[in-house]
């Protein structure tokens, strides 16, 4: 693992090679820049290992550094709950008490004003293709209200166990299941067998994604869309995963989270408590991101009645 001091060094020494202005796509996933910085990541997380004996390389080194410089930035506002100041101690997290270890990088998706909208369109094939495979093996998801229910259900699932995670998960998320401020879902084949599971922390306007596994891709899938279909029906404006960040992330992870409609952006916690947003969270982040366009043509209306709200909060 490369030091704190080693990494400042890396990072510092290669300041002066970072351009002045990048292409927003070439920082989001599938981008030359964000693939080199997670090859860099990596590298750093691996040195001096045997399982990956990589050296972190100059140019692995700029992309990192405009990695963290150029992303989007958003603010999270976290409510007083229990939900929210769980986000916010795990956004407060740093890697050598310097880094922010939860808040650079991280793959986070704008809640969209209905699940007719975020379904339509070419970028939702894979959604309505994977969930409609699952509805046709009958799987089936449910909430998970009581403490019998979550431990139920994480004792009778066998399927694959958490990515980054340490072994002992079941009996963490046994121990968590009695926490309040999260939402649990399970998904169900027809002869009853648990196939997948899902939890969440669930504050007022941000959502933390903190497990989605199963036994099968197309059920994950099924149960991030009931998740999202939550969201929307709460008014949730954003929901980000809290297992890691994109860097660390294998490829085919970073894919399917695009095909799903994230974005990557560095996240800032913000000491006010959230408020009536003044425009909805999908326009917010299209701004960001530099996709209004694209999005002005999924929704003229909305994306024009916003505009002038946007320039006040950006």
């Amino acid at each position: 693992m490369l030091g704190y001091p080693d990494l400042q060094r890396v990072i510092t020494s290669n300041l002066r090679r970072v351009p002045a202005a990048s292409e927003a796509g070439d920082l989001q996933y599938g981008g030359r820049t964000l693939e080199a910085a997670a090859g860099f990541w990596m590298g750093c997380k691996s040195r001096g290992t045997r399982e990956l004996p990589l050296r972190p390389s100059t140019r692995g080194a700029v992309a990192f550094v405009r990695v963290l410089l150029g992303l989007p930035r958003i603010e999270v506002r976290l409510s007083d709950e229990t939900a929210g100041r769980r986000i916010g101690e795990h956004l407060r997290v740093r890697v050598f008490g310097v880094l922010p270890k939860h808040r650079v990088a991280q793959g986070v998706l704008a809640v969209p004003p209905s699940m007719g909208a975020y379904l339509s369109g070419r970028s939702r094939q894979a959604v309505r293709t994977n969930t409609a495979r699952a509805a046709r093996a009958g799987i089936a998801v449910s909430r998970l209200v009581t403490l019998e229910a979550r431990r139920d259900a994480v004792d009778r699932y066998t399927g694959p166990a958490p990515a980054l995670v340490d072994r002992e998960w079941r009996d963490e998320w046994w121990r968590r299941a009695a926490e309040d401020g999260r939402v649990w879902l399970a998904a169900s084949n027809p002869d009853g067998q648990i196939q997948g599971l899902l939890v969440a922390t669930v504050d007022l306007d941000w959502a933390m994604l903190e497990v989605a596994i199963a036994r099968q891709h197309c059920t994950r899938w099924l149960l991030q869309k009931v998740l999202l279909q939550h969201l929307v029906d709460s008014g949730v404006r954003y929901m980000f995963t809290g297992t890691g960040n994109v860097l660390s992330l294998g490829p085919s992870l970073r894919h399917i989270q695009r095909l799903l409609g994230y974005v990557v952006a560095n996240l800032a916690v913000s000491a006010n408590p959230p408020s009536a947003p003044s425009a909805p969270a999908w326009a917010v982040a299209a701004a960001t991101n530099a996709t209004l366009v694209a999005a002005r043509e999924q929704h003229p209306e909305a994306v024009d009645a916003v505009l002038p709200q946007l320039d006040a909060i950006s």
